[in-house]
């Protein structure tokens, strides 16, 4: 693997350690350069992000995947899929982000999306800074959005 990428991959593995803290910027950024190399070569790497005990990791790998419509590896969308059950609820409002370009409209896509949807309301919106109210609304979102195609 290319010295380039192997850096890449060692900030995102080490993203906020420092501080505890990492801007959204940030996130998008990191994904951004990370959706420019992705191909199946990379596919491992990419699961093991997604299974990063650093949280700001799997959200950099998700909106990786996101941004270059990586769904050609199975195992790949599966882990994104898990994601939607992650602890930490920023992730698992990625995960529903990312699976909404993802066109899985597979069974156990749509009731793990329908089970993070649970009650989600217009009002859980208006809730900007709640990650468990956004994870809701983003998953609602892509349960819409995949049903509908």
């Amino acid at each position: 693997m290319k010295p380039r990428i192997e850096s890449l991959l060692r900030t995102i593995e080490h993203l906020g350690e420092a501080t505890g803290v990492v801007a959204a910027i940030d996130h998008i950024r990191l994904g951004a350069k990370l959706a420019e190399h992705l191909n199946d070569g990379l596919a491992s790497r990419v699961l093991d992000l997604l299974r990063h005990p650093n949280m700001h990791a799997r959200r950099v790998a998700l909106q990786a995947i996101r941004r270059a419509a990586f769904w050609s590896n199975r195992q790949v969308a599966d882990a994104v899929v898990e994601r939607l059950r992650d602890p930490e609820g920023w992730v698992r409002y990625d995960a529903a982000r990312a699976l909404a370009t993802s066109n899985d409209n597979s069974y156990g896509t749509l009731m793990a999306l329908r089970e993070l949807a649970g009650a989600a309301s217009h009002a859980d919106e208006a809730h900007s800074d709640d990650d468990e109210a956004q994870a809701r609304v983003q998953a609602a979102k892509a349960l819409a959005r995949l049903t509908a195609s």
